[in-house]
């Protein structure tokens, strides 16, 4: 019984240092707003790589110089969640301030994503309202080219869509949707995936019978599911959402949805299996189209991205990316995408860091524009997805 008790004071301390670490944290939060205010008015960059750079070093030295038995991998991830935590921060204070989307009108803004209330794509628009700090009205459809449509024809402000996973790659439906469509990128955010097997109710994984999943956790979740097949029965849904609403209709009491395990209770249904994605480390990033383009501020830190179709000559692809170190800009991503009529050809999507305003930006465009058939700006944007290198 001592023992017991010792643990419970023990632990009792530890919600004590708990507490105060939370109101500490709240204060850092707050002097991250006064830094927000200061770059507003001194037009300074929310990134300071150089100042992010020396917070982690003081905190490793101060640690080993103390003794503190911290050691320097545990203070790097803290510490980056904090400091990415701190620049979101900063950067939401001034879209809102600066009003970069031109919302200061607007008490409620209309998103339009794929599938139904806990989806992954709704976690995503209530992620990027909160970004904006505006009330939502989040609209569900059951395809893409409805989400895309939605914002087209005016019956919402934005379209929430998810364009790349860090398991299963990137989503092609999307990109060709970015192809043809005439909105623009206004943002993009990334969450965390987490996939769950849910039921009715508990019963051992193993007695499975059919699995309900939207074509992507599927593709996310393959050596999981090769160990339940073939006795389980593969059927596909328009979403996640969709895949556990057919569970909870479903007569038969081994049906099973891969779901979002914060959305289970939505559909009245338990979690039977979690943690059933490849990767530990399972991520989703989205994309935000909107008719209306992001106002430019140089203290907000920005993506580009572009539609290239290159000439079809020896070399072509490598001469329009040195252009891109030629101006010394950092590319983030490149991707290719048939061209459809023309058999074996490519278009391909570029993404950089840097604004259309920045003169460095204009001028590789003009150059590339030089060297392709084809130049379509898709979207420069503030991102919210922070870059972890400068913590390596």
């Amino acid at each position: 019984m001592s023992s017991n008790k010792d643990l419970v004071q023990i632990r009792e301390e530890i919600n004590t240092i708990d507490a105060k670490l939370i109101e500490l944290l709240a204060s850092r939060r707050n002097l991250s707003a006064q830094v927000a205010d200061y770059k507003i008015h001194n037009s300074k960059p929310i990134k300071d790589l150089s100042r992010e750079r020396e917070v982690i070093s003081n905190l490793v030295n101060t640690a080993a110089a103390n003794k503190l038995n911290l050691n320097a991998d545990l203070l790097n991830a803290v510490y980056k969640a904090i400091l990415n935590d701190s620049c979101n921060y900063q950067q939401e204070i001034i879209l809102r301030e600066k009003d970069l989307y031109n919302l200061k009108q607007k008490e409620t803004i209309a998103i339009s994503y794929l599938g139904l209330p806990g989806s992954y794509s709704y976690v995503a628009c209530e992620q990027f309202a909160q970004h904006l700090s505006k009330k939502s009205q989040l609209n569900g459809f059951e395809n893409f080219n409805d989400v895309v449509n939605a914002v087209t024809f005016g019956k919402a402000d934005f379209a929430v869509l998810p364009l790349e996973n860090t398991t299963s790659g990137s989503i092609n439906e999307v990109y060709d949707l970015l192809a043809k469509t005439s909105l623009e990128i206004v943002a993009d955010i990334a969450i965390d995936i987490n996939h769950v097997f849910v039921a009715k109710e508990l019963f051992d994984e193993k007695e499975i019978e059919v699995i309900y999943t939207h074509a992507q956790p599927y593709e996310q979740s393959t050596m999981h599911l090769r160990e339940l097949q073939p006795n389980a029965q593969i059927v596909f849904t328009a979403s996640t959402t969709h895949a556990m609403q057919e569970v909870a209709k479903a007569d038969n009491p081994r049906a099973a949805a891969i779901g979002n395990s914060s959305s289970a209770k939505l559909y009245d249904l338990q979690i039977i299996s979690d943690s059933i994605a490849n990767s530990a480390n399972n991520q989703t990033r989205f994309v935000v189209l909107s008719k209306q383009e992001v106002k430019f501020d140089q203290s907000v830190s920005y993506k580009t991205m572009l539609q290239l179709i290159t000439n079809h000559t020896e070399g072509a692809l490598v001469n329009s990316l040195e252009v891109f170190k030629k101006y010394k800009i950092n590319l983030t991503k490149l991707e290719s995408r048939p061209i459809l009529g023309s058999p074996w050809r490519e278009m391909f999507f570029v993404e950089f860091e840097g604004h259309l305003n920045q003169i460095h930006v204009q001028q590789a465009l003009a150059e590339l524009e030089e060297n392709c058939r084809g130049l379509k700006v898709v979207g420069s944007f503030p991102s919210f997805i922070i870059n972890d290198e400068i913590y390596k």
